[in-house]
């Protein structure tokens, strides 16, 4: 990228024109960009080796072309990459947290994080005597154990709703799916089934109560687990002509990976599939979300995992790589982890990696068998992995069973001269002081115009911040919450002066202050609010002078208000 920027740069104008023009409208293969590039450089500085390289980076989408346009935007956001630093660096490292050698060397084939009671699932394989245990985040002792389940654990999956709490369902290698009561330490069982074949993936839905299912031919079921003891099939579709080995959520989207390299996409409203997203190889063996980024990260059988933009109309997989230190076997662990940019990918090598979502860089990469960094170039350690999870409730974790069972944890410490973890939700400009706000969800930041940090403020408040508005002396400002809390805040020590809590319960999602004598705050939520900005004030339910006709059929984004008469 440097040479080729360098190159570029040299040119003169005419030169410039030339070879821009030889990219046409449609672009150039490989062949042609290759011999362009070395015919520009006509004192043969640089190495022509390096294009080829060059082109397949550019090519993210694996069409075979690179046009102009492209090729200059990369290379202009690689230049930029490179220059800030800060932003490679906003993601700390992990660091070996633990090691446990409680079972049998190779045991734990499947972990799994249940984020609704915050525990993690170890599918332990010991014979007819093999058991699924939940146990604790920080100590891994055994919260919950199943007797012995008689066959291998394939999968297993913890109910998240009220109406259907405290139950596990657990699949084997015998064809049997089992549901479990967690009520005991040693659950016990309240159904049992044998089915015509094995099911490989499950995955609980908690917007619609029900249990997905997919099988190892290819089927995908849907299951109403609301009387656990007698669960019922709603739905059964022969989905892929190969195993369904994951399956993730997007609101009411259900996607499936398959061993038949796909991944289908279907709407569970209407129990269409909606799409067919190929670019993968071999079979695609895991899926995860990340929702702040709107990025889909599948991994599988190749030895680099894949993120798709998945709102674009035009989804194509874009290969994460490393080239100093690639993956050396399957993927056999791929997670977002929620609220944060990172994206942990694990190979059957146990060479664990570190993704920033921003720049789909790696920023970090260990071994999970000694904790070291220091990876030799090109050697490939013998395969010792069999599964990993990650956690991000309270501190992210990563946990990788192999010989032993590894924990990592993310070192989140402060450092004002990086980038926050949490993207940026709110921005306010103080034109007072010259000085911009940031909210990071529960972090609110306050910068000066040429980008230096002057004050952070962690944890602040005890959900989202989700709007922001400030007063007309610029020193005070007022943050609403998804909680439904408005708190005002002293622009200068970010120190909390007072909370209204009438809105609670509701999200806010809009604040206005409005000049006057006095002033007032209105408050946007299921209701509108005004407040007077004196001492003792409280909010007061505003009603309705007129009500449009108009139904909104998306989520309101925008408000128009009028001060004075």
């Amino acid at each position: 990228h440097k040479s080729t920027m360098e190159l570029l740069k040299n040119l003169q104008t005419t030169e410039f024109d030339a070879l821009r023009s030889q990219f046409g409208d449609s672009g150039v293969t490989a062949p042609d960009f290759c011999s362009i590039l070395k015919n520009a450089d006509r004192h043969g500085m640089y190495n022509p080796d390096d294009y080829i390289h060059l082109f397949h980076d550019v090519d993210v989408r694996k069409e075979g072309r690179v046009g102009w346009d492209r090729f200059t935007t990369h290379l202009i956001n690689s230049a930029m990459i490179e220059k800030q630093n800060v932003r490679m660096s906003a993601i700390k490292n992990y660091v070996l947290e633990s090691v446990f050698y409680d079972e049998i060397p190779n045991s734990v084939k499947r972990l799994h994080h249940f984020k609704g009671i915050d525990k993690i699932g170890k599918l332990i394989l010991r014979g007819r005597q093999s058991i699924v245990a939940l146990c604790d985040p920080t100590t891994m002792q055994p919260w919950r154990v199943t007797p012995a389940l008689g066959s291998a654990p394939l999968c297993a999956q913890v109910t998240s709703t009220t109406s259907v709490a405290n139950v596990m369902a657990v699949t084997c290698g015998d064809m049997t799916l089992s549901l479990w009561t967690m009520n005991t330490p040693v659950m016990k069982s309240v159904y049992h089934e044998r089915l015509n074949e094995s099911q490989t993936a499950l995955k609980w839905c908690e917007s619609y109560n029900r249990l997905l299912v997919g099988s190892r031919s290819g089927m995908f079921s849907i299951w109403n687990c609301s009387d656990p003891v007698a669960p019922t099939v709603s739905v059964s579709d022969a989905l892929h002509s190969q195993g369904i080995l994951d399956i993730a959520l997007i609101d009411n989207l259900s996607l499936t990976a398959s061993l038949d390299s796909t991944i289908k996409v279907t709407d569970l409203s209407r129990g269409q599939v909606t799409a067919k997203l190929e670019g993968h190889t071999h079979g695609v063996c895991h899926l995860s979300y990340c929702n702040e980024y709107s990025l889909l990260l599948s991994g599988g059988y190749e030895e680099q995992p894949y993120a798709w933009m998945f709102h674009m109309n035009d989804r194509k997989p874009y290969p994460l790589v490393d080239k100093l230190h690639p993956h050396r076997g399957a993927i056999i662990g791929l997670e977002a982890i929620g609220s944060t940019p990172h994206v942990v990918s694990t190979d059957r090598c146990g060479i664990i990696k570190i993704w920033d979502v921003r720049t789909l860089k790696c920023v970090q990469t260990q071994l999970a068998e000694t904790g070291s960094t220091q990876l030799s170039v090109g050697a490939v350690p013998p395969p010792s992995v069999d599964s990993m999870c990650c956690s991000g409730k309270d501190t992210n974790r990563i946990y990788v069973s192999g010989r032993t069972l590894s924990v990592w944890r993310y070192n989140a410490s402060v450092n004002p001269t990086q980038a926050d973890d949490r993207c940026v939700c709110l921005l306010l400009y103080n034109e007072h002081s010259n000085e911009f706000l940031t909210g990071h969800q529960e972090t609110l930041k306050i910068w000066t115009s040429d980008g230096t940090l002057v004050r952070g403020f962690s944890r602040v408040v005890s959900s989202d911040t989700t709007c922001v508005c400030i007063d007309t002396t610029g020193r005070r400002f007022f943050v609403g919450t998804s909680s439904g809390l408005v708190i005002g805040f002293a622009w200068a020590t970010g120190i909390p002066f007072k909370t209204y809590t009438e809105m609670a319960g509701n999200e806010i999602f809009g604040l206005a202050y409005l000049s006057g004598n006095p002033c007032r705050i209105i408050v946007f939520s299921t209701e509108v609010w005004s407040i007077l900005d004196t001492p003792h004030s409280r909010p007061l339910n505003l009603k309705f002078l007129a009500k449009a006709s108009l139904e909104h059929t998306s989520i309101t984004s925008c408000l128009i208000f009028k001060s004075g008469d």
